[in-house]
């Protein structure tokens, strides 16, 4: 996407601008819900310019691992200079796609904000199940998107309008409509939430022990 291409420190005062910090709010509160322990593993699955990096460290900054994946060089610079390594927090950054994850390790829990729902659809299914091979049994994903509600008052419906025409940039409509059904193929959901104001979606999922209508090939 083009707009991943830009500098990180310009994206993040573009981001930030734009969603008011909301956007932050729900993901600290997400990932608070998780309940981290000390010596956690956990994928930030598009980690971007690291936003979501620095609300992890409060958690992890006793002991833990966090492995951050992304594809844009300009985001994932950023994302590295935010970061707190120490004897006890380990960082490996892999610049990736997401869809091939050779991680040595299985971890606890994957993040994917605002990043599955760049993909295209046919991308889901096999960005999906690499997340669900990368957790150990039991492990959990955060996810958190965009959700396009389809009833709301005329006068949020202009607001929704002009936030997609922008948002249409990175994201597609559809996708709301098709993310979370691919995503419950690997994951049972724990919890889901929608705040309609800011059109995003947050899904808690435990991994599955095989995904559904799973192949030999899926399961191996």
């Amino acid at each position: 996407m083009q707009i991943y291409r830009i500098g990180g420190a310009f994206y993040d005062m573009l981001h930030l601008s734009l969603t008011m910090r909301k956007e932050e709010v729900l993901k600290a509160n997400a990932i608070e819900g998780l309940g981290l322990q000390p010596g956690a593993k956990v994928l930030d699955w598009g980690c971007g310019t690291g936003l979501s990096l620095r609300l992890l460290y409060p958690w992890l900054r006793d002991g833990g691992t966090i492995y951050a994946v992304d594809s844009s060089p300009s985001m994932a610079k950023r994302a590295v200079a935010c970061c707190k390594p120490s004897d006890v927090l380990k960082y490996h950054f892999l610049l990736r796609d997401g869809l091939d994850l050779p991680i040595q390790e299985e971890v606890d829990v994957v993040i994917a904000s605002y990043s599955l729902g760049v993909l295209s659809t046919d991308q889901f299914d096999p960005a999906l199940q690499g997340i669900w091979k990368a957790l150990k049994p039991g492990g959990r994903l955060l996810l958190l998107d965009m959700y396009v509600p389809t009833e709301q008052p005329w006068l949020r419906r202009v607001y929704q309008k002009a936030t997609i025409s922008f948002a249409n940039k990175v994201f597609r409509q559809d996708f709301s409509e098709t993310l979370l059904p691919a995503a419950n193929k690997y994951f049972d959901t724990v919890s889901i939430s929608h705040d309609e104001p800011l059109m995003a979606v947050t899904f808690v999922g435990k991994k599955r022990e095989l995904p559904l209508d799973s192949s030999p090939a899926q399961s191996s």
